[in-house]
């Protein structure tokens, strides 16, 4: 059966009832829409139709996958995408994002090819996305496509996108990245395409509420080590001069420092153009 929207909620570490996204979804009828829960580790959930009533009744279909692999991000983006393509727009989400009621009028009424809701932090109140031409858009506006970019949480894409990267031989998402540097790929991939003649719509006409880790928490010796993967990563699929003498710049700097580990990480990951999680994972 075809539906006019599939949502995507990817859960990991919580239970149904832990997720903001989807306690707050519920309280919204989304008409001729599917809800796909993707739990991505690391136990298996269950939900029940009898606890969460009101979740049941906010869709046409709910379906739960338990994959407790923690697949790559990229991966499971793409493959959602490709096995549901009967539908007129994909919705990605996170578990921890406050629907608005913005937000849910954008999933139904929107005809741009994609919207990006703007991203308030729980944190501090402030809007942090989408970024347009290196500034914070703070107000419903047409964006221009080649030179924005945001969070994956909340993206609405129009099937009339994914039929362009279809045509072009291209994935949304680079599937080089694993977790952080995931979300941005896809707007560097519409450059790409919009490069090759391709064009596209994009506004913000809405707002989510959503805990964003570079506001809320410590950098931890995991984020730091994924978020210089990231920009290896990067530097070796999109390059410019610019982001080249950063590279070089960032492993001098941490080699003046003794810490070697860092700086080999960089060069190791540059050199093999992907993150060590998803030569695992694809077949």
């Amino acid at each position: 059966m075809g539906f006019d929207n599939i949502i995507l909620v990817v859960i990991y570490d919580k239970c149904i009832d832990e997720s903001m996204t989807l306690k707050t979804i519920a309280k919204f009828g989304f008409s001729n829409s599917k809800l796909l829960i993707y739990n991505n580790g690391p136990l298996n959930i269950s939900i029940d139709e009898n606890c969460f009533p009101e979740l049941f009744s906010s869709f046409d279909s709910i379906e739960l996958i338990n994959d407790i692999s923690n697949k790559p991000l990229s991966y499971l983006y793409n493959d959602f995408i490709e096995k549901y393509d009967r539908v007129k727009k994909y919705i990605i989400l996170d578990d921890d994002t406050i629907i608005t009621e913005s937000f849910h009028y954008s999933v139904l009424y929107s005809e741009y090819d994609i919207e990006l809701p703007r991203i308030v932090s729980n944190f501090d109140g402030e809007i942090y996305y989408p970024i347009s031409s290196g500034i914070v858009v703070e107000g419903d506006e047409i964006l221009d496509a080649k030179d924005t970019f945001s969070i994956g949480s909340g993206l609405i894409i129009n099937r009339r996108v994914i039929d362009k990267f279809q045509k072009h031989k291209l994935n949304p998402f680079n599937e080089a990245f694993a977790l952080y540097g995931v979300d941005i790929s896809f707007f560097r991939n519409i450059k790409v395409l919009i490069n090759l003649g391709e064009v596209f719509t994009m506004r913000t006409s809405s707002i989510l509420y959503h805990s964003l880790s570079r506001v809320e928490e410590n950098q931890s010796s995991f984020r730091t080590r994924e978020r210089l993967i990231d920009f290896a990563l990067a530097v070796r699929h999109y390059p410019t001069l610019w982001s080249f003498l950063s590279l070089i710049k960032k492993v001098i700097i941490f080699s003046s420092r003794l810490k070697f580990h860092e700086s080999f990480l960089m060069i190791r990951i540059f050199l093999s153009g992907i993150h060590p999680r998803c030569k695992k994972n694809r077949h």
